[in-house]
């Protein structure tokens, strides 16, 4: 019986250690509106959309990181809460950046998961790649990055059921065992 309580209190332990490491994927930074047409030494003030479970809210400081593709130098910018929330319950948060001239990967991060959100490329200081599109007062957040994958507390809860479910098997076969017969 020792025996039996002691695996069982382990393979619980593992099941809430699968449990948060599920919930850290459950936080996601996008950007709400492409990056402009910038102006080497210009600032741009771009404003971030912050989902995730309330627990780690309370910890994100999200950012926006980016490499010159020529030089290879990166340039980091924290993020500042701005106090309010979108219409979805994201915290809303401004970044100010300042480039000098040259084409830029960007991505962004929530510090929390240590996740790099991927972006895209900005030229600075010459016309985009791309069309940006136009900035919309609505804080719909555009994604940074197709994430296609699953949700990972589903699978975590099922395996929280899963033990709870052999734990009561057990108990149950070991009930019977114990009845005694007439």
């Amino acid at each position: 019986m020792r025996r039996f309580l002691t695996s069982l209190l382990l393979v619980a332990l593992a099941a809430a250690a699968l449990a948060t490491a599920a919930l850290a994927k459950e936080m996601s930074v996008s950007l709400a509106t492409g990056p402009p047409t910038m102006d080497a030494g210009e600032p741009w003030n771009a404003k971030l959309l912050v989902h995730g479970v309330p627990e780690m809210l309370t910890q994100a400081t999200p950012g926006m990181t980016f490499r010159n593709n020529d030089s290879g130098q990166t340039r980091s910018f924290d993020a500042k809460a701005t106090g309010r929330r979108a219409q979805d319950g994201q915290l809303i948060y401004r970044v100010r950046v300042v480039l000098p001239e040259g084409l830029w990967e960007w991505g962004l991060t929530d510090s929390v998961t240590e996740r790099l959100y991927e972006g895209g490329v900005v030229r600075v200081g010459e016309p985009p790649l791309e069309a940006a599109p136009p900035a919309t007062s609505d804080p719909t957040p555009a994604p940074a990055v197709a994430d296609n994958s699953l949700p990972a507390w589903p699978f975590a809860a099922a395996g929280v059921a899963l033990v709870l479910l052999l734990a009561a098997a057990a108990l149950a076969v070991r009930n019977r065992r114990l009845q005694p017969t007439v």
